[in-house]
C-alpha cells in the first residue's frame, strides 16, 4: 500500500559531491610514490613522471567536478516501490526495493551506483550498480510492522574513467505499509487459546428480540407485533398470547494494547510490541472468522488510538492499519523530544527533500523558541505547503492568527508523521506509575455501551503492581466485563537469533532477569486473586 505518485518525478536537490573512487586510489598512490622516490633518489625522470601523473589527475578532477556540476537536476528516481516475492510486505520478512534511475538522452544505459535510505522499520540495502534507464531492484528486509517511508537515493556515477564518483541525493519520500504478521496466540501457561474463545463464548447472552427461536408465552400488551399472536394458545385461554422470541447477542472483544517503553525493549523488530501485534492480529482474525465483534486500543500514559468494536467482511481492516499505526508514535507526551529538537529534524528533512533552509546562523536563533533553527519561518513554509498558498504570501500569513506554541508543536510532530521523520520513544522510568494509562483504554471501551465486553489487555504485567492493577479490575467489572490481561513475548525469531549470536550482550538484551521474572509472577498472582485472568505466552 503506498501513497499517491507525485505528479512529476522527484529531482536531485543536495549535491553532487565529488568524491575519489577506489580505482583512483592506486593512481594517486602510485603518483606521490614516484615523485617522492624520484626526488631522494635525485632522479628527474622518474619525479616528473610521478608529478605527470598528479597533474593529469588534477585536471581530470576539475573537469570532474565542472561536468558534475550539471548532473543536478538532470538525474530522477522513479517508478519506485516496495514488494515481496509472496505478495505483501510482511514484518520479518524479505522484500525487494524496485527503481529506476532516468536521465538524459546521452547518459541512457550509463553504469550508475545506488544507496537507498530508508527508515527504521526496513533493513538498509546494500549498495548496488544499475544501469540509467533500466528497472532495477535491491534485496532488502522488513523488520517490523507500520508505516515506513523510502527517504531518498544516493546516485554516484563514474567521473573520470572511473578515478572519481559524483555523488548526488535525489530525493523520493514514498510511503509503504508493512503488514503484520498474522501470528497464532501460542498456549499460555495460565490460560490458552481454548480458555479465550471459552471466556468470549461465556459472555454471549440470549437477550429478547427478533431470533426464531422461543423464550416464552406472555400475554399480549400494545406494541406486540400481530404475526406474534399464538391463535392456538389465545383460544385455550380466552385471551390473547404472543410469543416472546430470543436472539444470541456475541459480546465484544476490545484489545487494549500497551505500547509503551516497556513493550519496546530490544532490537529493532525483536521486541514485545512486535510479537503483541502479531498475536493481536492472528485474535482478530480467528474472532472476526466466528463473526464476533472486534475493537482495538492503544495506549501508553493515555489512550493514543481507538478502533471501534465492529464485525463483518471490513473490520479486519481498520485494525490491521491500527496495529500498524504502534510503532509511528509522535505524540509529545509519548517522545522524549522538545518541540526544539522535533524543528532540528523536520528542518534537516525539509532541507534534503524541499531544497528550503531553515537553519539559523550562530549558535542561538531568533526563531520562536530560540535553538538554530527558525521555527516561525519553518512553521509558516509548511502551512503554505499545506494550504497550497503561494511562497512568500506575506499578506495570507498576516491573516492568520499566530499559533500557540502547543499549536506549533502538534503541527511539526504531525508533518514528522506525514514526512517519515521518526522520533525517538521515551525512556522508561523505573517506578512510573502505569494504572493511568490501563484505566484510560478501559474507561474508553467501556463508553461503547453497545453489549457487553470481553477486555484483552496485552501488556507486560511486570510493570504493573497490585494496586495500579485493582483499580482496573474493579473498573470492568463494575460494567460487567471480563478482563483478561496477556503477557506477550517477543517474537520466535528474536529468540533464534539469540540462541544463534555469540555476542553476550546481545544475549543478554532478549533474555528478563530474575528479578523481573519474580514481578510477573507476583502480579499474575494478584490479576487472579483480583478475579481477572491472566495469560504468559511461552518465553515471557
Amino acid at each position: 500500500m503506498t501513497n499517491d505518485a507525485t505528479a512529476s518525478p522527484p529531482r536531485s536537490l543536495r549535491g553532487p559531491g565529488l568524491v575519489l573512487a577506489p580505482r583512483g586510489v592506486p593512481v594517486i598512490v602510485l603518483g606521490l610514490l614516484l615523485t617522492v622516490a624520484g626526488v631522494l633518489a635525485e632522479n628527474p625522470p622518474i619525479a616528473a613522471w610521478g608529478e605527470s601523473i598528479l597533474a593529469v589527475t588534477a585536471a581530470l578532477w576539475l573537469w570532474s567536478e565542472a561536468r558534475a556540476g550539471g548532473l543536478q537536476g538532470s538525474l530522477s528516481v522513479v517508478d519506485v516501490d516496495l514488494h515481496s516475492a509472496a505478495g505483501p510486505v510482511l514484518a520479518r520478512r524479505p522484500a525487494e526495493i524496485s527503481l529506476t534511475v532516468a536521465g538524459r538522452e546521452d547518459a541512457q544505459g550509463a553504469p550508475v551506483g545506488v544507496t537507498v535510505h530508508v527508515g527504521s522499520g526496513l533493513a538498509p540495502p546494500e549498495p548496488a550498480d544499475v544501469s540509467v534507464g533500466t528497472p532495477a531492484s535491491v534485496a532488502t528486509r522488513a523488520l517490523q510492522a507500520g508505516p515506513i517511508f523510502i527517504h531518498g537515493v544516493d546516485v554516484a556515477i563514474a567521473m573520470a574513467g572511473g578515478l572519481f564518483r559524483a555523488v548526488t541525493y535525489v530525493p523520493v519520500g514514498r510511503e509503504f505499509r508493512i503488514l503484520p504478521r498474522s501470528g497464532p496466540l501460542r498456549r499460555g501457561r495460565l490460560l490458552g487459546r481454548a480458555d479465550l474463545r471459552a471466556s468470549v463464548l461465556a459472555a454471549r447472552t440470549h437477550v429478547r428480540g427478533q431470533g426464531s427461536d422461543v423464550r416464552e408465552l406472555r400475554e399480549h400488551v400494545a406494541g406486540d407485533p400481530f404475526k406474534h399472536i399464538a391463535w392456538k394458545a389465545s383460544a385455550r385461554r380466552g385471551r390473547l398470547i404472543v410469543r416472546e422470541f430470543e436472539e444470541e447477542t456475541t459480546a465484544s472483544v476490545y484489545i487494549l494494547l500497551d505500547v509503551g517503553p516497556g513493550m519496546r525493549v530490544g532490537p529493532v523488530g525483536q521486541t514485545r510490541l512486535d510479537g503483541a501485534i502479531d498475536e493481536c492480529l492472528g485474535l482478530a482474525v480467528a474472532l472476526l472468522n466466528r463473526r464476533d465483534r472486534v475493537g482495538l486500543c492503544t495506549y501508553d500514559r493515555d489512550v493514543l488510538g481507538f478502533t471501534r468494536a465492529d464485525s463483518g467482511p471490513g473490520a479486519l481492516d481498520p485494525i490491521v492499519t491500527h496495529l500498524g499505526e504502534a510503532h509511528a508514535v509522535v505524540a509529545a507526551e509519548s517522545t522524549e523530544c522538545g518541540i526544539d529538537q522535533v524543528a532540528h529534524r523536520l528542518a534537516a528533512h525539509v532541507e534534503d527533500h524541499d531544497g528550503q533552509r531553515f537553519r539559523l546562523p550562530g549558535a542561538l536563533g531568533l526563531g520562536l523558541l530560540g535553538g538554530d533553527v527558525d521555527v516561525s519561518r519553518l512553521h509558516d513554509y509548511l502551512w503554505q505547503r499545506r494550504s497550497g498558498t503561494a511562497a512568500g504570501d506575506v499578506d495570507a500569513i498576516r491573516t492568520t492568527p499566530a499559533p500557540s506554541v502547543d499549536a506549533v508543536d502538534r503541527d511539526l510532530r504531525a508533518e514528522c508523521r506525514r514526512r517519515g521523520v521518526e522520533l525517538p520513544f521515551r525512556a522508561d522510568l523505573p517506578g512510573e506509575d502505569r494504572s493511568a494509562g490501563l484505566l484510560a483504554a478501559i474507561d474508553r471501551c467501556v463508553r461503547d455501551r453497545s453489549s457487553s465486553h470481553v477486555l484483552w489487555v496485552v501488556t507486560d504485567v511486570a510493570d504493573l503492581t497490585t494496586s495500579e492493577l485493582a483499580p482496573a479490575v474493579r473498573l470492568s467489572r463494575a460494567h460487567r466485563h471480563e478482563l483478561i490481561v496477556h503477557c506477550p513475548a517477543a517474537p520466535p525469531e528474536a529468540h533464534e537469533q539469540a540462541h544463534s549470536d555469540r555476542d553476550l550482550d546481545g544475549v543478554l538484551g532478549l533474555l528478563f532477569d530474575d528479578a523481573r521474572r519474580e514481578r510477573r509472577k507476583s502480579a499474575a498472582i494478584a490479576l487472579t486473586r483480583l478475579g481477572a485472568r491472566i495469560s504468559l505466552a511461552p518465553g515471557s
